[in-house]
């Protein structure tokens, strides 16, 4: 529509509005009632033909009690579902694109308070999930700008249990902060203000996503963000209610993309980041993932035939994300409610032990029946079934011996025990005259998150991974009430207590002990220190062979052979002693939040694909440059996934300090390896690198493609049929217009002679 045609025709709706408002003048309450009914009617009647938008100038005209009337009577309606709650909702959200529907805003918020009053959560949803990008865009248009914010505003506030509305509009947001900022008028800068504190509201609730944030926060670092209590307030407000979202999984496939990377996502399905974080980084481990695909199913193990789905599914599906129910259903630890937020190290090893007692339980079944069959004899026997001989066993499994010396007798004694995970705790600092179980300050949840507010715990005191392995192994003295009952003295007495690595697994997996309970405070802590931990770790193991008798075939260099001797040195160990394992660093698993019942975990991960040696000089033989393994890093955050950099996830607790690294995984290295000629400088997918899949895994996973691609099928056909509305009034109307309405629509003189400056519009 032209810009003649347009003010001809707005003309038109202000007379037609100017009869409707002195018919109402000019009768009782009532008559104004029925015509809302009737309007009403229109805008919840679920058609392809659009009603007007300048239906939404009338609502100007409406008074607070008369709207607080029509309002409270539609949400208590009894006879309207929600299908007809939505299209009337959408159509309001609407009417925000005409320039002379001034009150809409105040409309629409109050409408949707009112839902979530009622907890009608699903029309709230459905409104958030379809108007957010709509309205974010419309904020390049002047005369609009602050009516659709404001419904903006309170949309992404209120919708707090998830962050993917949020994610829709990120892309936009650096684009739109830099028309807003070239703007450089009165209401732009007033909306610059107001969105930059949405922004910064939301990537304070919505923590984990430093890939996301980190370019949003560049381009608002000329703004002043909002302090912590005026977010906390903000944030409260617009709550959609107090009560929980039982049994909501919210998959949101529709707008999602095949990520760059050629990686799959996992969908969260109501506080599950903690299991897709530990899967995500399992499946980075490239031997594992193999040995799981290849791996025999028998009915005791329920657990390895799941994670076998799931691991198909991230190689060779082709959506953009995959849901793990079924997975879930079945691993979630008994203990564990359904829905709540959960430690991911307490599910790793549970989920690892109930793999490795599933397939012992198979093994003792098969080796039970074959001697049967040799014997004669029909009567279970039990058998005994090496722990390291089972999948989990062989590339999980470590052997730490434990050696306690009485100090009276000096008597030791000795044990070996299997190890999946080696926890390290924080030595103990004095912040606070309370000790925590595990070290560190015993502060409450509101305390702690106070300190990270101010920086004040997570960036002063860091540490690194070297600093927890020689707080781990140090001799422990068992003094007072930790006495050791010594049988030789034949009673209690002081002894000391020393532990060392003898047997050194495939993966090493590290556990930093960042929480704690407080029994006499009753809460729950997080230890906010900052680890450094470096892309390769050196690991002393006690054992037969010593470190100076392989030291070629450990390093291959002379030169390499006299760094790792001095870091053995700096660890507090004797190269003449004991011999030494390399690993390299493969994934981080990071604990965003202030406790382990509460925040957002997200995992970054390699490949475990070797370096040629010859690439290794010697100005990369230093703690913080050596480095094994290829440097291509994958951030795996729910269903995103997206390329990631070393340099960068780091130092991630510097940028944002509730986020801290909280399970490492470690790969040993062995430098006869030859797998450096998979090249990662592309976008490998391990169907390239892994063994065939079984054709019934193959065959499920194909079906399931096959599916995908008759939903997008369907969805392309509902688009191209969808009929645009013929109306007149729809000037700006443009459904699959990325760039926003025309430039005729935006701006002081997008129209012409009218007059914007009188009450029938708000800017």
């Amino acid at each position: 529509m032209g810009k003649d045609l347009f003010i001809k025709y707005y003309k038109l709706v202000q007379m037609v509005i100017e009869l409707i408002v002195d018919i109402w003048k000019k009768n009782d309450s009532q008559t104004v009632l029925d015509c809302l009914h009737v309007i009403f009617d229109i805008i919840s009647t679920v058609s392809d033909i659009e009603p007007s938008y300048c239906l939404g100038t009338l609502l100007r005209y409406i008074d607070n009690q008369m709207m607080d009337v029509a309002l409270r009577s539609t949400i208590l309606s009894s006879k309207l579902g929600d299908d007809c709650l939505i299209a009337a909702l959408h159509r309001m959200v609407d009417w925000a694109r005409w320039p002379a529907a001034g009150t809409v805003d105040v409309w629409v918020v109050k409408f949707l308070r009112g839902l979530a009053s009622v907890h009608r959560y699903t029309i709230l949803m459905n409104v958030t999930e379809n108007k957010v990008t709509q309205l974010f865009l419309t904020l390049r248009i002047p005369p609009i700008r602050k009516v659709n914010l404001k419904i903006l505003v309170h949309l992404l506030l209120g919708y707090q249990h998830s962050p993917e509305p949020f994610h829709k509009v990120l892309p936009h947001a650096n684009e739109m902060i830099s028309d807003l900022m070239k703007e450089n008028t009165p209401g732009s800068k007033f909306v610059l203000d107001q969105l930059a504190d949405l922004l910064y509201c939301l990537m304070y609730h919505h923590a984990g996503f430093p890939d996301l944030y980190d370019p949003v926060l560049e381009a608002l670092k000329s703004v002043t963000p909002p302090s912590d209590s005026e977010i906390k307030k903000k944030l409260a407000e617009c709550k959609w209610g107090t009560q929980k979202l039982e049994g909501v999984v919210t998959t949101y496939t529709a707008h999602l993309k095949k990520s760059e990377t050629g990686k799959t996502g996992l969908h969260n399905l109501g506080n599950s980041c903690y299991m897709n974080s530990v899967i995500q980084a399992l499946f980075m481990c490239d031997s594992f993932r193999h040995m799981v695909l290849i791996h025999p199913i028998s009915t005791e193990q329920t657990f390895m035939a799941k994670l076998q789905y799931v691991f198909a599914f991230l190689s060779l599906t082709q959506r953009p994300a995959y849901a793990p129910v079924n997975f879930l259903d079945i691993s979630r630890p008994p203990w564990f409610t359904h829905g709540c937020q959960q430690d991911c190290s307490e599910f790793f090893k549970y989920l690892l032990v109930q793999l490795q007692e599933q397939e012992t339980a198979a093994m003792k079944r098969k080796l039970s029946f074959s001697q049967q069959d040799g014997d004669g004899d029909t009567t279970p026997k039990e058998r005994k079934i090496d722990p390291l001989s089972t999948l989990v066993g062989q590339t999980f499994c470590g052997k730490m011996k434990i050696t306690v010396t009485c100090l009276n007798c000096k008597t030791q004694s000795s044990n070996t025990e299997d190890f999946l995970d080696l926890s390290l705790a924080f030595p103990e600092y004095k912040v606070s005259s309370q000790k925590t179980l595990a070290g560190g300050s015993a502060k409450t949840s509101e305390e702690a998150m106070s300190d990270v507010a101010d920086s004040s715990s997570s960036v002063t005191n860091i540490m690194t991974l070297n600093d927890l392995l020689r707080y781990y192994f140090q001799p422990e003295s068992l003094v007072e009430d930790n006495q050791y009952h010594c049988d030789k003295c034949n009673g209690l007495q002081d002894g000391q207590r020393r532990q060392e690595v003898v047997g050194n697994p495939e993966y090493l997996i590290f556990t930093l002990m960042r929480f704690s309970y407080d029994a006499q405070l009753k809460a729950r802590t997080k230890i906010f220190n900052e680890v450094k931990y470096p892309k390769t770790l050196i690991l002393p193991v006690h054992r037969n062979t010593l470190f100076t008798q392989n030291i070629l075939r450990k390093c291959g260099s002379k030169n390499l052979c006299n760094f790792v001797e001095s870091q053995i040195c700096k660890q507090g160990c004797d190269p003449l002693s004991c011999d030494v394992e390399l690993y390299g660093l493969c994934s981080v698993i990071v604990h965003s939040g202030t406790s382990s019942d509460c925040g957002h975990y997200y995992c970054y991960a390699r490949h475990s694909i070797h370096k040629p040696l010859t690439s290794i000089s010697d100005e990369d033989l230093s703690e913080d440059t050596i480095d094994f393994l290829q440097d291509r890093w994958y951030l795996f955050n729910d269903s995103r996934v997206s390329y990631a950099d070393y340099q960068s996830f780091s130092s991630v607790t510097q940028r944002f300090t509730k986020d801290t690294a909280y399970v490492l995984f470690y790969k040993r290295i062995d430098m006869h390896r030859d797998d450096y000629k998979v090249d990662l400088n592309e976008s490998i997918s391990p169907r390239r690198v892994d063994p065939p899949l079984r054709a019934d895994l193959r065959a499920h996973v194909n079906k399931d493609n096959r599916l995908y691609l008759q939903e997008q099928e369907v969805a392309a056909k509902k688009k191209c049929t969808k009929q645009l509305p013929s109306s007149p009034w729809n000037w700006q109307y443009k459904d699959d217009d990325d760039n926003g309405p025309p430039g005729s629509c935006g701006g002081g003189g997008g129209l012409g002679s009218l007059d914007t400056s009188g009450s029938k519009f708000v800017f």
